[in-house]
């Protein structure tokens, strides 16, 4: 495949960054981004902390380019070379827990020990390699990352370019085919089926008659003749000359770069850069840009389309699990006795409308008001409908989000048996405070599906008279309840 001139598609995570990782900031005190500019091109740095995924630091470099020329007006960023910089830092560690000592990290995993946050005990995503198993009390060298990543890059609103795919020489390289101390650049890969042309193997020695060292010198003399370039090689060990038409690239080249800062502009730490801001006269975007937005809200769900919005959500829970347990105490006029209440519900239904706000990786909020519909306690000869009221904190992790609080409940009660003859009563059922926490997991941006297990008071109390002698039985019990349902959220 051909080297790609242009700013390369980085397929980019919301888990990419850790948070303490280094955020997409001006540089200060040896973090964040920064740029030069010299007589020829741009250097675009990103120099991130420990914390910082390696991919996601170029990006930010990478994104930097693509702000400044937008910032001087023109569409395209040309990508000379990338440059790594990674700087490496050994630090001794040590711990009074038995672990794996990480090397470095890929994938998701569990792990006893998270370089990234340095706490014991604590899970990262990512996989651990080539660690050894440390010993309480002992100590251990750990190799920290500190990635700096540098783009060189122009700015035009026009692209030209050779369909070749290049590898650049050092001076000392070439020195015994051109000895003037200074470099040059090798054909490697060509889909060129002109003879004429440039083949696989050509050494660039010069573009228009100027002497080239680099790849960017021959990207900046590309950029100047813009329809046809004369090179001069090597082949074979002779010299020769090449006349190359150049391909016009621009539409192309333009829409992709334009669908990167669509995507970038996805992700909440660069949603808010001026380059994010869509100019109310600009014509809509193109159905290829619109097409790839729809794939980020399908992809990310949550993560995209509900970070600063509330919803309103509907749902339908089972209750697979339901109990109604605590203390029962009878008193007559002579006598009072107290014992334990217990009694199994069968499955029943529970409907639900939710306020909520879940903002990735920050604390959010779930409020609700549920109904659970007529159910039976067939041991204690009851019929129940609840109504409870919910206010939850929550926290979300992309698409996992679990959630606690209280719950206020009232009840509606009656007895399944009908009393003897001669025999008067009267049935009163109380809520009170509860607790209640689960989990759930986003489908979709408008999806979700949740556990729960709640604990609702309920108090009942019963007063039965019998030839004007008065009896009263009353019960201070939780009903415990574990639920499995859908959200569908607006």
């Amino acid at each position: 495949m051909l080297k790609i001139l242009g700013l390369t598609l980085l397929s980019i995570m919301v888990g990419c960054s850790t948070s303490k990782g280094t955020k997409y900031l001006p540089e200060y005190q040896g973090e964040g981004y920064s740029e030069i500019k010299n007589s020829k091109y741009f250097i675009s740095s990103f120099k991130g902390n420990s914390y910082t995924h390696p991919e996601l630091a170029l990006f930010f470099s990478r994104f930097r380019a693509l702000e400044i020329c937008k910032e001087l007006g023109q569409d395209i960023v040309i990508n000379m070379q990338t440059e790594d910089l990674t700087k490496k830092k050994e630090v001794l560690q040590s711990s009074s827990y038995s672990y794996q000592a990480p090397v470095n990290f890929l994938g998701n995993v569990n792990s006893t020990y998270n370089a990234f946050s340095k706490t014991l005990n604590s899970n990262y995503s990512g996989t651990i390699n080539g660690g050894s198993v440390v010993q309480t009390g002992s100590s251990w060298v750990e190799n920290l990352f500190y990635p700096v990543y540098n783009t060189y890059f122009t700015c035009s609103n026009d692209y030209y370019s050779l369909d070749v795919g290049t590898k650049e020489f050092k001076p000392e390289e070439v020195r015994h085919i051109v000895p003037d101390l200074m470099g040059a650049v090798q054909v490697v890969e060509t889909e060129s089926i002109n003879l004429e042309g440039l083949q696989v193997g050509d050494l660039i020695l010069k573009a228009n008659n100027i002497r080239i060292k680099d790849f960017k010198d021959l990207v900046i003399i590309m950029q100047e003749s813009k329809k046809k370039i004369v090179l001069s090689v090597i082949r074979n060990g002779s010299p020769k000359e090449v006349t190359e038409y150049l391909k016009d690239k621009t539409i192309e080249e333009k829409q992709k770069q334009e669908e990167i800062r669509e995507r970038a502009c996805l992700l909440d730490e660069l949603k808010d850069r001026d380059i994010c801001e869509k100019n109310p006269q600009e014509k809509t975007a193109s159905k290829n840009i619109e097409d790839l937005r729809k794939k980020e809200y399908q992809k990310y769900g949550n993560q995209t389309r509900n970070d600063n919005d509330w919803q309103f959500g509907i749902g339908a829970s089972l209750i697979t699990s339901s109990q109604l347990k605590g203390t029962a105490t009878l008193e007559t006029p002579s006598n009072k006795i107290v014992s334990s209440m217990e009694g199994d519900i069968p499955n029943h239904l529970s409907l639900s409308i939710d306020l909520r706000k879940l903002p990735n990786k920050k604390i959010g909020f779930i409020s609700s008001f549920n109904f659970n519909p007529t159910y039976e306690d067939k041991k204690n000869q009851l019929e129940l409908n609840s109504f409870i009221g919910k206010a939850n904190l929550a926290y979300r992790n992309e698409v996992v989000y679990v959630f606690g609080g209280i719950n206020l409940s009232g009840h509606s009660m009656d007895r399944t048996d009908t009393p003897p003859v001669g025999v008067s009563r009267e049935f009163y059922a109380e809520g009170g405070l509860g607790l209640q926490g689960g989990f759930g997991f986003a489908i979709t941006g408008n999806l979700s599906i949740e556990m729960e297990y709640e604990s609702i008071r309920c108090n009942i109390q019963e007063e039965i008279k019998v030839s004007g002698q008065k009896t009263t039985l009353e019960t201070d019990s939780f009903l415990n309840n574990l639920k499995i349902g859908l959200k569908v959220l607006f």
